[in-house]
């Protein structure tokens, strides 16, 4: 995944389908690596962009999952892009938990609608602090 991608969605310049669209060889891979106990699971990323990632872009992207636009699966995948990337940086440190929390469903757990909506409302109140 290229970070140029996120910018470009988080700047309104793409749809999620076109992100989904690019990346969906690379989640197809993570999922089935994910399966297999014990594997090591590749995130390609082209660091060709620097991002600095705030709550309404981790909203967009709860809101694109609630909306049907990505599967969890694209979700743990980005989430894991976001936090191994080394040219992204949070607006705080609570954010990048968030994100972190949404990562591996085999560490933290499977993504829920329920958790999504949790996370746009945990966002909301880290924006109102």
């Amino acid at each position: 995944m290229k970070l140029s991608q996120l910018k470009d969605l988080f700047s309104n310049n793409i749809v999620i389908g076109v992100l989904r669209k690019s990346i969906e060889k690379e989640v197809i891979d993570y999922v089935t690596l994910l399966k297999k106990k014990g594997s090591s699971v590749p995130i390609y990323i082209t660091e060709d962009a620097t991002l600095k990632v705030s709550g309404s872009d981790i909203a967009l992207l709860c809101k694109a999952y609630l909306d049907g636009g990505i599967e969890e699966n694209h979700v743990y995948y980005i989430m894991d892009v976001l936090t191994l990337a080394e040219h992204v940086d949070f607006d705080n440190e609570e954010l990048f938990d968030l994100v972190a929390g949404l990562t591996d469903p085999e560490i933290n757990g499977d993504l829920t609608p329920e958790i999504a909506m949790q996370v746009i409302n945990q966002i909301h109140l880290l924006n109102d602090e």
